[in-house]
């Protein structure tokens, strides 16, 4: 016989047993751990960058990390973060930068490689933007 002090320890250890066990993942801090993610990669433009680097930072599943990073983004985590270094090769093209240091620096492959990923957003080589930026009177510095 237990007395009620007994019996809620008993219910806590039970809780916390059945909790181990739940089916659906606690989505209230989801947006937070996304949006921690997000400064992450937007402060770690120029690293190499894995998605296991991520799981990591957000202690998170992979499964769990992409599913969440999905739901409230639209795109899986690495998808995302090629965005933003897409966004800041654009900026970089604005003050003048190559497409070549531009694509080494932000850990494309080779020029090839950012100049493919660049065109499937733009619509547009990063050298022909770059063109197209001097074209419309926008200053262009001589880097």
């Amino acid at each position: 016989q237990l007395d009620a002090s007994g019996r809620d320890e008993a219910l806590l250890v039970l809780f916390s047993e059945l909790a181990r066990f739940r089916t659906t993942p606690d989505t209230a801090d989801e947006p937070l751990r996304v949006a921690h993610l997000i400064r992450f990669m937007k402060a770690n433009l120029y690293e190499a960058i894995e998605l296991e680097d991520l799981c990591a930072e957000a202690n998170l599943s992979r499964f769990h990390l992409v599913r969440s990073f999905k739901t409230l983004k639209n795109l899986p985590p690495m998808q995302y973060f090629k965005q933003l270094r897409l966004i800041e090769a654009r900026r970089r093209l604005r003050l003048g930068d190559a497409p070549a240091r531009i694509a080494v620096d932000l850990g494309f492959f080779d020029q090839a490689h950012l100049s493919n990923a660049f065109r499937k957003v733009m619509g547009a080589s990063p050298s022909s933007y770059s063109s197209m930026l001097g074209a419309v009177g926008l200053p262009i510095n001589s880097a």
